[in-house]
């Protein structure tokens, strides 16, 4: 069963969130979360980076405001009563392991996730949770030793589905993200020490600033990898000119129909005209020179090029 805290304080919650790993870091350690990586949770949790604050996004705050009426309705639907648990729960082993679900079942060792899914990340939820979801769930399951969590989603704010994750069958899953989330924090997070990148988006946040002239060395083990990317990248461009050329085909077959078909009736493609309007930059610096500049915006960043044995670069 689970350890309590009975010092919950919404604004205090920054802080507490810092100092622990919550449900929503889940998914980010396995890998499996489209929106965060480690590196970027890794500065969070070490003081690197502020988090920003997501009560003021819109989204989240509907999303607030929406909560107490999508367990009502899951109530109504299921017979099943639910109640808050206003506190934070930990790992009976691992004080840094924690979080806060948003309902417990009555009557039962289970609880309930309440979920509101804008349009934008509906799609994620086609073929039930998405897996990024399902790990914060699974992370619940470790902290409360409840036998499942009802995960109750409105859908585009109108379609409300009910979906079952269980802790028979995932106790596997559950064991590895713990033990996931424990070197994550005794590695990485206690020492300071940020986890290796594994995206160049992650080589990017801890490197964002180059030191002139300095020069680094590729291990002799790796020079093969620079002619497997040449390699990859030639694919790639064979492929892309291939795609262009079937979809001149496509275009072709068009001409000026917005909509086509297969032969089957099926609509497979469109093509549609759209307007929009763009600032002529050019002809501001012109027109404008003064305000231009008292607008113009500068920023630091590093471009990646690889070059390739003819000395072209590839990118």
């Amino acid at each position: 069963m689970e350890t309590v805290s009975n010092d919950y304080k919404p604004e205090a919650d920054q802080e507490l969130r810092k100092n622990m790993l919550g449900g929503t870091n889940a998914s980010t350690i396995e890998g499996v979360n489209p929106f965060s990586n480690k590196v970027l949770l890794w500065e969070e949790k070490t003081g690197v980076t502020v988090p920003e604050n997501l009560s003021s996004i819109e989204k989240v705050r509907w999303g607030m405001l929406l909560e107490d009426t999508i367990a009502r309705e899951y109530s109504t639907r299921t017979g099943k009563k639910v109640r808050n648990v206003n506190r934070t729960l930990y790992h009976p082993d691992h004080d840094f392991i924690g979080g806060h679900i948003d309902r417990k079942i009555e009557n039962e060792n289970a609880g309930l996730e309440v979920k509101a899914v804008g349009l934008r990340q509906s799609s994620y939820w086609t073929d039930g949770v998405p897996i990024y979801y399902e790990m914060q769930v699974l992370h619940y399951l470790a902290i409360t030793g409840y036998d499942y969590f009802d995960v109750a989603a409105l859908i585009g704010g109108q379609e409300l589905r009910i979906f079952t994750i269980t802790r028979k069958g995932n106790e596997d899953r559950i064991e590895k993200l713990i033990k996931d989330e424990v070197e994550f924090w005794t590695e990485y997070v206690l020492k300071k020490q940020p986890p290796p990148p594994e995206t160049t988006g992650e080589t990017a946040l801890l490197y964002p600033v180059d030191e002139v002239d300095k020069v680094a060395y590729l291990k002799n083990s790796d020079n093969y990898l620079m002619n497997e990317y040449h390699e990859n990248n030639k694919i790639i461009k064979e492929k892309e000119k291939r795609n262009d050329a079937i979809k001149t085909i496509f275009q072709d077959t068009m001409k000026d129909a917005p909509i086509l078909e297969d032969s089957n009736g099926e609509r497979v493609a469109t093509w549609k005209s759209q307007t929009r309007s763009s600032l002529d930059q050019k002809q501001l610096k012109i027109d404008e020179p003064e305000l231009c500049k008292k607008y113009m915006k500068e920023s630091t960043f590093r471009k990646f090029s690889i070059i390739n044995n003819s000395n072209k670069e590839s990118k």
